[in-house]
């Protein structure tokens, strides 16, 4: 369809979208054609099977050229995403969102890598994406409320990254990234990536919270983030030994 010049829409979960990484990467990146993937529960499964997390998601999309990877934050952040490429899409282009109801934070208002963020003012930095934004937005009132001044930015722009967001990176001490992903490839490499390309690592510290290299269980969210210390709770008292 996208070879005659349509726009086809692929809806599918990410959890087995890796077992069509190689038509994603030979069929559609390498022909550079316009096709939308709209990828369901990327991040942990939930309580269903081990074999329906999609942790990995993020470390195999990153390196597939002419990809467009974003990853919108609630149900009406979607919505504008398919209202703003719905015919318009020039190339392979994916949205990755996680498993839940994403009306459930449908109220909560983030402050986001394409909004205004030159004038925010603290010494640390939270950086979150998917399912950890909330989570992200508790660590960080909990550390305001503690007096280790904090900002929050939830980023939706993983391919091309924003580069607002790059040139305010080198305003803080301490930058702390939350993902529901395995570390390995995930979004915290990718801002030490950013970091590194622009000769930061040197003035910043760069501290990354998600999962290790293991198959993670089922289990509600609050259960999961528990047991492997990412909870915001536990991420706190991590971060208070380290900064």
């Amino acid at each position: 369809m996208a070879l005659k010049k349509f726009k086809p829409i692929v809806g599918m979960e990410s959890t087995f979208m890796i077992r069509s990484l190689g038509q994603i990467k030979h069929d559609v990146c390498i022909n550079n054609l316009p096709v939308l993937i709209m990828a369901a529960r990327s991040g942990h499964g939930g309580a269903d099977h081990i074999t329906h997390n999609a942790l990995k998601d993020l470390s195999y999309l990153r390196c597939i050229p002419n990809l467009n990877i974003f990853f919108p934050y609630n149900s009406k952040d979607i919505k504008k995403f398919v209202n703003k490429l719905s015919g318009k899409v020039n190339g392979p282009t994916i949205l990755l969102f996680a498993k839940g109801n994403t009306d459930d934070d449908i109220h909560t208002k983030y402050v986001c890598d394409s909004d205004h963020i030159d004038n925010l003012k603290g010494k640390n930095l939270v950086l979150s994406i998917g399912a950890q934004n909330k989570n992200a937005q508790k660590l960080t009132e909990l550390m305001n409320r503690n007096k280790f001044s904090t900002d929050h930015i939830v980023v939706r722009n993983i391919n091309p990254f924003s580069q607002k967001l790059i040139k305010n990176l080198k305003k803080y001490k301490n930058i702390i990234t939350l993902e529901e992903h395995v570390l390995d490839g995930g979004f915290g490499s990718l801002i030490l990536e950013k970091a590194n390309e622009n000769n930061l690592l040197n003035k910043i510290n760069i501290f990354r919270f998600g999962f290790k290299k293991n198959f993670i269980e089922a289990g509600s969210r609050d259960y999961i983030y528990k047991k492997h210390n990412l909870d915001f709770k536990s991420i706190y008292k991590r971060l208070k030994s380290l900064i």
